[in-house]
C-alpha cells in the first residue's frame, strides 16, 4: 500500500534481521530461522557473484501478473509456484548442510520455474548474463526478485569467482561488490 504496487514483504525481513535466513510466513505470525552461523557467511560469499544486468526493474507489473495468474488458477503458474515452494524447502536443507552442489542445482531449478511464472520475468539481458556466467564456469544463476531486469546471482565453484566476474565485466555487465549483512537493522535512540 505504501509503494502503490504489489510487492513481497520478504525483503524487509532480510534487511531487518540480516544474515542468511529461512523466513516462514504464517497467518498470524512470521518466524525467521537463521540458516548459517555468522562465521560461515564469508565462505558462502566466496561462491556467489552478483551482477547488475543494466536494466532497472519495477517488480509491480511482474508480481501482479504472477499473482493474477495464480488467483485465476492458471495451471502452469500454480504448478510453478508449488515447485518453487518445494525447491525452497530443499534449498534450506542444502544451505544448512553447506552442500554447494545441491544448492546450485536447486538455484538453477528455481530459475527454470520462476521464468515461467509470467511474461517479462526473463529478459534478453538476464538470459545473456546467465549464459556468460555459465560459459565462464558458474554452477547456476538466477534473477534476483521478481525479474524483468535488476540483478542476477550466480553460484560459482571454488577458485572461479574472479574468472566469472571478469567474463561478465568484459561483456559490459556491472559486477557488484556485496557482503551478506552480519546483523540486521539497528536503531540508536538518543534521549
Amino acid at each position: 500500500q505504501s509503494v502503490g504496487a504489489p510487492t513481497g514483504k520478504q525483503d524487509y525481513y532480510a534487511a531487518l534481521h540480516g544474515g542468511l535466513n529461512a523466513i516462514w510466513f504464517g497467518l498470524d505470525r512470521e518466524e525467521v530461522e537463521p540458516l548459517l552461523p555468522q562465521r560461515r557467511l564469508a565462505g558462502l560469499e566466496e561462491h556467489l557473484v552478483l551482477t547488475f544486468t543494466g536494466e532497472p526493474h519495477a517488480s509491480g507489473p511482474t508480481n501482479w501478473s504472477m499473482v493474477r495468474a495464480y488467483l485465476d488458477g492458471a495451471p502452469e503458474t500454480v504448478r510453478a509456484f508449488r515447485e518453487i515452494r518445494r525447491i525452497s524447502h530443499e534449498m534450506r536443507t542444502a544451505l544448512r548442510s553447506e552442500d554447494l552442489k545441491t544448492f546450485a542445482r536447486l538455484l538453477r531449478e528455481e530459475w527454470e520455474q520462476r521464468r515461467e511464472l509470467a511474461e517479462g520475468v526473463a529478459t534478453r539481458e538476464i538470459d545473456r548474463a546467465i549464459a556468460i556466467a555459465r560459459k565462464a564456469g558458474a554452477l547456476a544463476s538466477k534473477v534476483c526478485g521478481a525479474g524483468g531486469g535488476g540483478c542476477v546471482v550466480s553460484v560459482v565453484p571454488s577458485g572461479r569467482k574472479g574468472t566469472i566476474q571478469r567474463a561478465l565485466a568484459r561483456e559490459g555487465f556491472q559486477v557488484l561488490p556485496f557482503r551478506i549483512a552480519r546483523q540486521g537493522l539497528r536503531l540508536r535512540v538518543r534521549t
